[in-house]
């Protein structure tokens, strides 16, 4: 969901204003949950919100005891709302400053101190009445400093208890890793942080350096050199994998290492993922042994009338549904139990982290507890304390089935990639993130199974970072995307929820994804959308309200129910579905010729934000445009009885990659 900053003014007794009737009814009735949610994450589409400052507020009634931090009995039933709210759906990712504030009265200190009590009254009432972790709660004290009216500086007006929705957990918690023992950095001059590859980005490595001097560790991707052009002649023939664990090999060789911690080899990405301390970290990055250094980041996750809206109406005969075909959900696990998808699950697979940082404890979220896990169960939802129903609700829009609504593909199948990890920490109590590395393991996964299981995309909604043009030099994710893409599988990504005009998240901004941004159900581009000109598609992912009711996109949560979301995470898999729906409709076009239909016939929307055009999809005029471009081709004549198929080239970053009909003939040759 799109990270807003707002806060809600709670207004309370403070110093010696007498408790009576008369002053209960100034101070105004208990305002309930909805109003709370509405305030403080107000959704665009509701009138009442229209022409609202960028940070709304609420007042509410909390009372104290006469200059004391003691909540009155009288305070309980509108504490009971808030923490209502702050568990919430809608408010639950979020972290909270709650700020003290009394009048003029009285000298500064006592103020001072005042207030930094009844905040934590408030902060501990929350946390022992609702379990809200104390880690999403932070206190402060200001005492006279900030007066709402200064005009009236003894004004019962500036007796409040300030809440402030300060931002998402997620991002509490990867500032919290990357600042671990106070070692902030300063953001990079290219506006990438430590996003990137960190030989071309000098202030994201001085700021990484930093950390792990401070941290005592960090978590790196290094992309390898290949070897020297006569070394490689020497190796001759060899399949894809050796080749690439020869990069492995030679690489650890030469920088001379034993021992390292975490190390994850990848089969057919040139790269490893490791745990390294400073001084290796600073190896990295002053020789010359490698051409990449990533960190490796934690990032978070970012139908009833939305499918309908891009072309899927009953009957769907002629489409099949996406019947035959799977879809990879690289997520936080997908609930098979739910009604809505039932009968959906069609393999799973689990990879996780296991590690422990400075005042953060990081778990496996495979069900077995290993940092890996193959077979059914393995990608089911992590648990429910940790927030991981987010899977669930992108696997429900892509292929979910039910009587009176479906999903995108219904007759499709679902791949369950658990690829989060569980995190406790002071930023977020407990949350669900997930490291580059893991998600690298997983797409390599899905490239191994991609024919097994007839996987026609692979869904990301997922990522982080700011990038302004394609990244393929500068992402991990590029190798694994070129490969997947060659062998027809669609890698869809969610272009990020930062409401940016002119950048794309990664690893949507990779040139080979297939980068998604949000609509709402009138075509209009969601503020909180990343944006840029070369994103690829937009897909339902807002909600609006039309006709005195709400529209938005309806997705499936862990157990039984439904929950209305919005997200650049939920319009990737309406792109994702689709492919399925494609392949199934029209088995014989490439995925190129499925791209250029998408393009061809979806529906030109203008983001007034920045005046860049893109199609949003417009599925069942697709699959015409795709019917009426296969019919056009002529037949190719059939091979004489007898003769073998000439060998397939490939080439792969100048590696010649020979696909033969015998076994022996898939090779790589230099």
């Amino acid at each position: 969901m799109a990270a807003i900053r707002t806060f809600i003014a709670v207004v309370v007794g403070l110093m010696c204003v007498a408790i009576t009737p008369a002053n209960v009814a100034a101070q105004g009735q208990v305002k309930d949950l909805n109003q709370i949610i509405r305030s403080l994450a107000p959704l665009e589409y509701l009138p009442e919100h229209s022409g609202r400052p960028a940070q709304p507020s609420i007042d509410l009634d909390i009372r104290f005891s006469v200059d004391q931090a003691t909540l009155l009995p009288e305070a309980l039933a509108q504490l009971q709302e808030l923490g209502r709210a702050l568990r919430s759906p809608r408010l639950r990712n979020k972290t909270i400053e709650i700020a003290g504030h009394t009048d003029a009265t009285g000298s500064n200190a006592h103020n001072k101190a005042l207030s930094l009590r009844r905040a934590k009254a408030v902060a501990d009432y929350l946390t022992q009445k609702f379990k809200i972790n104390p880690g999403r709660l932070a206190v402060v004290g200001h005492g006279e400093e900030q007066l709402k009216d200064p005009l009236l500086p003894a004004g019962a007006i500036n007796r409040r208890v300030e809440i402030t929705a300060t931002g998402s957990v997620a991002a509490a918690m990867s500032n919290a890793i990357a600042s671990a023992a106070g070692a902030v950095g300063t953001p990079s001059a290219t506006g990438l942080g430590t996003w990137g590859n960190l030989l071309k980005n000098t202030s994201g490595a001085e700021t990484l350096l930093r950390r792990a001097e401070a941290q005592g560790t960090a978590r790196v991707i290094i992309g390898l050199a290949a070897p020297e052009q006569d070394a490689a002649q020497q190796q001759g023939w060899q399949n894809l994998n050796d080749y690439i664990r020869d990069l492995q090999d030679n690489a650890i060789a030469k920088l001379g290492w034993t021992n390292i911690n975490d190390l994850v080899r990848f089969d057919y990405t040139p790269a490893m993922a490791m745990t390294v301390d400073a001084s290796r970290l600073r190896g990295l990055l002053t020789g010359d042994a490698v051409t990449q250094v990533f960190e490796d980041h934690l990032m978070a996750p970012s139908l009833q009338q939305s499918v309908p809206l891009i072309g899927m109406r009953p009957p769907r005969a002629e489409t099949q549904a996406g019947a035959g075909h799977a879809v990879a959900v690289l997520d936080t696990g997908v609930d098979f139990q739910h009604p809505f998808l039932k009968g959906r699950a069609a393999a799973e697979a689990c990879f996780s982290t296991n590690a422990r940082q400075r005042g953060v404890f990081l778990r496996s979220a495979c069900p077995s507890g290993d940092e890996s896990e193959i077979g059914p169960g393995a990608g089911r939802p992590c648990e429910p304390a940790f927030g991981c129903d987010h899977g669930t609700r992108v696997a429900g829009i892509i292929a979910g089935h039910g009587k009176k609504m479906s999903g995108v593909a219904p007759e499709a199948s679902i791949i369950s990639v658990q690829v989060f990890t569980l995190v406790e920490a002071p930023a977020c109590g407990k949350c669900s993130l997930a490291f580059t590395s893991d998600v690298l393991r997983g797409l390599e996964w899905v490239y191994r199974n991609r024919e097994r299981y007839k996987i026609a995309a692979v869904n990301l909604s997922l990522g982080g970072g700011r990038f302004r043009q394609v990244c393929d030099s500068g992402s991990p994710y590029t190798r694994i995307f070129e490969l997947l893409t060659r062998a027809g599988v669609a890698p869809v990504v969610a272009s990020g929820n930062d409401g940016l005009t002119d950048a794309i998240a990664t690893p949507a901004c990779v040139s080979d994804a297939v980068s998604v941004g949000a609509t709402s159900f009138g075509d209009k581009v969601a503020k909180f959308s990343n944006s840029a000109d070369f994103l690829d598609f937009l897909a339902p992912g807002a909600t609006e309200q039309a006709v005195g009711k709400s529209r938005g996109v309806l997705s499936s949560v862990p157990g039984r129910g439904f929950h209305r979301t919005q997200g650049t995470s939920m319009a990737a898999p309406h792109v994702a579905g689709a492919f399925a729906v494609m392949r199934s409709a029209v088995p014989e076009a490439s995925l190129g010729k499925m791209l250029r239909a998408l393009r061809q016939t979806g529906r030109r929307v203008v983001d007034q934000r920045n005046g860049i055009a893109v199609p949003r999809i417009q599925l069942d005029a697709a699959i015409k445009y795709l019917q009426a471009d296969v019919a056009s081709v002529p037949l190719k004549p059939r091979p004489k009885a007898g003769a073998k198929p000439a060998s397939r080239v490939k080439v792969y970053d100048g590696i010649r990659v020979y696909e033969g009909e015998e076994k022996d003939d898939k090779r790589i040759k230099w």
